[in-house]
């Protein structure tokens, strides 16, 4: 059994079908919906690259003939009775369990980051909604100070935040107004971590009205919750 249909559960799904024998074995994946994000392409929504209906799929779709897909909530795993338990009452019996359930940015954890301008100036690009929120914020912004901030070491997909720089760079150029804008990448430690962190992530931008061509780096202190960030003010 594989809890998660992400990408990590879809891809075991698939490795194990070709490689167990189906009359052996039998395969099934949990997830709460059947909604399949590509999430890889969340860095690139923002600025244009894809639209949001491109990266979402019918989950059913990418898992294999021989494999069973459970739509549910998980509520908890009994590992000692080797069950999970979905929050609808029904009970699945399992040999073997791979958790590949992923991460979920959790704002709330920073403070202040999810009161009153989350979504507004402060962006994650972890989501579909939140990447949605950043491209029209993007598009529709002249100019200022975007600052991209991770709080701190381990998060997921560690080159995403410096990534969303280069390409935040790239796509002001393009539209020439790259000398009104001041990119600035910001974390409170010294040295990264491949790691990757089980809270998930954020990430958000701040435009504070000055205008420079300069790409700028500098260290911050902040809160102790993993996560990067934006915030954006007013050019």
């Amino acid at each position: 059994m594989v809890l998660g249909a992400g990408t990590a559960g879809t891809t075991v799904v698939n490795r194990l079908r070709h490689r167990l024998d189906r009359e052996k074995w039998q395969i099934t994946v949990v997830d709460q919906d059947d909604v399949h994000l590509y999430q890889p392409g969340l860095l690139l929504l923002p600025f244009g690259v894809y639209e949001p209906s491109e990266l979402v799929k019918p989950r059913q779709r990418f898992i294999p003939d021989g494999a069973e897909l459970e739509l549910g909530e998980i509520d908890r795993v009994d590992a000692a009775a080797n069950r999970v338990l979905l929050a609808d009452g029904r009970v699945l019996d399992y040999d073997y369990l791979v958790i590949a359930t992923g991460t979920s940015p959790r704002p709330d954890q920073t403070p202040g980051m999810a009161e009153g301008q989350w979504r507004k100036s402060i962006f994650d690009f972890y989501t579909l909604d939140g990447a949605t929120a950043l491209r029209q914020k993007l598009t529709a912004w002249e100019g200022g100070r975007l600052v991209v901030h991770i709080v701190e070491m381990p998060i997921k997909c560690p080159v995403a935040p410096l990534e969303f720089a280069f390409l935040a760079d790239a796509f002001f150029a393009e539209r020439g107004m790259r000398d009104k804008v001041d990119i600035t990448t910001s974390r409170r430690w010294k040295a990264p971590s491949p790691s990757r962190s089980p809270h998930g992530t954020s990430a958000a931008c701040s435009p504070t009205g000055r205008s420079h061509s300069r790409a700028t780096s500098w260290w911050t202190a902040s809160t102790r919750t993993p996560r990067p960030w934006c915030r954006w003010t007013s050019a």
